[in-house]
């Protein structure tokens, strides 16, 4: 599937009016398995900053290259040729069952978390370098038994 176009806005005010109007209206994001993907207003920082200190993880300065790519969470939900991982938890280093990982043409990598109630919750998303790529892809395979918690 062909990457969307690069969005290209001025200013990280009108990216987050993209994100709110594009993904947290009451328009639904359905993943291409039937999940309704749910987009909610603080998701737009951990998606869209980086940290500026590798070490602290602070999430302090805002993607331009990040926020680029704000189209393609959609479409990499929707494409049924993703490869689907288990998520992982650094802290605790043990498998999430209930957090998916996608990885979309190669490289762009789009995290949900399944909910009690049913559906899921965006986490964030993000082009990933071949280390991080290397360890996604060392998790066991999404199985769509794990859709619910």
């Amino acid at each position: 599937m062909a990457y969307p176009p690069l969005v290209r806005l001025n200013s990280e005010d009108e990216y987050r009016r993209w994100f709110l109007t594009k993904y947290c209206s009451d328009r639904t994001v359905v993943t291409h398995d039937g999940i309704p993907v749910k987009f909610r207003e603080h998701h737009f920082k951990h998606a869209f900053y980086e940290a500026a200190n590798r070490q602290c993880g602070d999430k302090s300065v805002f993607s331009m290259e990040r926020a680029e790519r704000i189209d393609w969470i959609e479409a990499a939900l929707a494409d049924s040729t993703a490869e689907r991982y288990v998520g992982y938890d650094k802290r605790k280093k043990c498998a999430m069952p209930f957090r998916r990982v996608s990885v979309w043409n190669g490289d762009y990598v789009v995290i949900i978390e399944m909910e009690k109630e049913g559906g899921a919750a965006f986490v964030t998303a993000f082009c990933a370098g071949p280390r991080t790529l290397a360890q996604i892809r060392s998790n066991p395979e999404w199985s769509t038994k794990q859709n619910g918690r």
